[in-house]
């Protein structure tokens, strides 16, 4: 697969925009109409409406749990002097580069879904198709993932200033719980999931469909993209570096 091959797709109605604020009334009357439009749909675009939904709603959880990461973990560990500027970096990587570009698919999911009819989505594989080149900053989290892991632990286990301000960060209710460990691994589960995701909407769109195309090309490029994960977290411990500062430099042609 190829990349770097990008088309031509219809990126107008993606531009993201400030969404107005409906008032309860019409939110209400907003929600009959689209339950009604849901009804009359047959039961293949339901089924696709679903699984729609759920590329949207899972986008929206786990852009959530990025701002966690920053808010909840990493300010504090800052804030504390817990973390040097090194550490943080290698525990961290480009995780706000991360965030940025997953925030930005997420306004363009939002800004179609709100343009909708009564929220019956008829094309989101253009969306994915223009925010996927932007998503190659994964390649260089993934491959720097094991080393950060390896750091978070051996801080954990040898600062125990560092485990203290750590156990505080994980019962702030918005971590439910959730040690810093499990939010980092959150990028590398979410770029892996997106082919699934994908598929499972183009099996519930009909050749000849207008999301069809976009759908297909979307998904070569979430596998290619996903490809390019797995092979560089594979062979990324070869090259020997020891900083992912080193690893920054080769992998500036990715951005």
């Amino acid at each position: 697969m190829n990349f770097g091959k990008i088309s031509a797709v219809y990126c107008a109605s993606s531009e993201v925009e400030l969404e107005e604020i409906p008032s309860e009334g019409n939110t209400r009357q907003s929600l009959l109409k689209g339950l009604k439009a849901l009804a009359s749909l047959d039961a293949c675009e339901k089924r696709r409406q679903e699984c729609i939904a759920e590329l949207i709603n899972t986008e929206e959880a786990y852009v959530a749990d990025m701002a966690i990461v920053k808010e909840v973990f990493e300010k504090p560990l800052r804030q504390n002097a817990v973390l040097t500027e090194y550490e943080c970096h290698e525990i961290f990587v480009n995780w706000d580069e991360l965030h940025h570009c997953n925030d930005k698919l997420l306004r363009a999911l939002r800004v179609r879904k709100t343009r909708s009819n009564h929220g019956i989505i008829s094309t989101v594989g253009d969306i994915m198709c223009e925010n996927f080149p932007n998503m190659t900053q994964y390649i260089r989290y993934c491959a720097c993932q094991l080393r950060a892991c390896e750091i978070l632990h051996r801080k954990k286990e040898e600062n125990s200033e560092f485990e203290a301000v750590h156990r505080i960060c994980v019962t702030d209710a918005r971590s439910k719980g959730m040690p810093l460990s499990s939010f980092l691994l959150k990028p590398t589960q979410r770029i892996t999931r997106y082919p699934l995701l994908l598929k499972n909407i183009l099996k519930n769109t009909p050749i000849g469909h207008p999301d069809r195309l976009y759908l297909e090309e979307a998904l070569e490029k979430a596998e290619e993209l996903c490809s390019q994960v797995e092979f560089w977290f594979a062979i990324y411990p070869d090259f020997g570096w020891e900083t992912s500062g080193q690893a920054d430099i080769y992998f500036t042609h990715f951005a």
